[in-house]
């Protein structure tokens, strides 16, 4: 047996924001969540400890300095929180704005280059980063260290193929939960010929293993060392791509597709990789069907299926995130439309229309996976809860 979601209900929608709602995001502990959106405002929400249904507004990020702000990520403690802004609405540069929390006070910036570059929590004060290296067409790698106050950027290695352009976006980092030495880091590369075009051609995943050491303050900082690395999701071999330390990734041959979002869960100790296939082989024009594809942390992959539909066409689609939340995983679409599938028996549960426009992101909590959160370009955030009950499973 598990658990059949019987009946989804919304019990609230927060309408704060006055423009595209971008990205939620949870902090490790459920008790706050942030949302981002065009309107250049981040929310960060508070949820009651008593009730759930009780959410108030902790505080509001912004800037005048930002076009918008793309993406929002906690710290493994909930201590500070990573925004991704796009500063100049015509310029490629980005920056990750970093706040203490609850007091959403500054801290500092993160240049990143392209702006659609997004960084990931490596640990409590440290953050992986990329910057595209235009004269070398190579991608380097940063591990910017809060505890540092000068040359805080440390280069953990360099991604580099014979290619036009090689950017690296979507980080997702996985740590293991008993000793934290050992650290997966998932991240989507670029490859392209087009230098203005990222999104038809994020087609590889690779994974980092890395040891780390003891996060105290040291005068050094943080010092992450790269072990093995992976590459999948590629329809051919690609050029093996050489490292700082002489690593050589191994290459693996996988179905094509436009990659749209990367999650790790350490919990089930998989990959979810969502994706819109190429439908010839130019590899400019992808399908209006959305797919997941499950890896474990070594890349090897366990199953895949129909994640959700799509309307943009090739050269301007959306970055749609799944969340997982075991025993489930959540996917979204650009119809407005919630999935939600189980782990264990591999199969689609249920399917909810919730939004009357794009859903970017749909999220649960980390302590209650009950209690989901969705956001959309119809400038709306959804909660929602899952009453669950046991039943013989009746999915393929």
């Amino acid at each position: 047996e598990f658990h059949r979601i019987s009946k989804i209900k919304t019990w609230s929608t927060l309408k704060v924001h006055s423009d595209e709602v971008l990205h939620v995001a949870f902090c490790p502990s459920g008790r706050y969540f942030a949302t981002t959106s065009r309107d250049c405002k981040v929310y960060i929400w508070m949820i009651s400890p008593h009730s759930r249904r009780s959410v108030t507004i902790l505080g509001i990020i912004t800037s005048e300095a930002w076009s918008y702000a793309m993406k929002a990520e906690f710290n493994s403690t909930g201590s500070h929180i990573a925004i991704t802004t796009v500063v100049r609405e015509r310029d490629e540069t980005g920056v990750i704005c970093i706040y203490q929390l609850p007091s959403c006070q500054h801290v500092s910036n993160i240049v990143t280059f392209p702006r659609d570059t997004y960084g990931a929590w490596f640990g409590e004060r440290s953050l992986v980063t990329s910057h595209y290296n235009v004269n070398e067409a190579a991608t380097d790698l940063y591990l910017h260290d809060l505890n540092r106050t000068r040359n805080s950027d440390k280069r953990i290695f360099t991604e580099t193929l014979n290619r036009a352009r090689c950017s690296i976006r979507l980080f997702s980092v996985a740590r293991q939960p008993k000793d934290h030495t050992e650290v997966f880091l998932f991240y989507a590369t670029s490859y392209s010929e087009v230098p203005h075009n990222n999104y038809v051609h994020s087609h590889v995943v690779r994974v980092v293993r890395l040891a780390h050491r003891d996060e105290a303050p040291q005068s050094d900082g943080v010092r992450p060392t790269l072990m093995s690395s992976t590459i999948h999701v590629l329809d051919e071999e690609p050029e093996d791509a050489t490292r700082e330390d002489g690593v050589i990734s191994t290459c693996h041959r996988c179905v094509g597709g436009s990659i749209v979002g990367v999650e790790s869960d350490i919990t089930s100790g998989t990959v979810l990789v969502n994706y819109r296939p190429w439908v010839d082989e130019s590899r400019y024009t992808v399908s209006q069907s959305l797919e997941i594809k499950v890896f474990d942390f070594e890349l090897n992959l366990l199953w895949s299926i129909h994640s959700g539909d799509a309307l943009t066409d090739s050269d301007n689609y959306f970055l749609l995130f799944p969340s997982p939340c075991y025993p489930y995983f959540l996917c979204s679409d650009e119809l407005g439309a919630i999935r939600i599938y189980d782990y264990r028996h591999r199969c689609l549960i249920t399917c909810i229309q919730g939004h009357e426009d794009v859903i970017s992101v749909v999220k649960a909590s980390p302590t209650d996976p009950n209690f989901i959160v969705s956001v959309s370009d119809d400038y709306t955030v959804k909660l929602w809860e899952i009453p669950a009950k046991k039943y013989v499973p009746d999915c393929h």
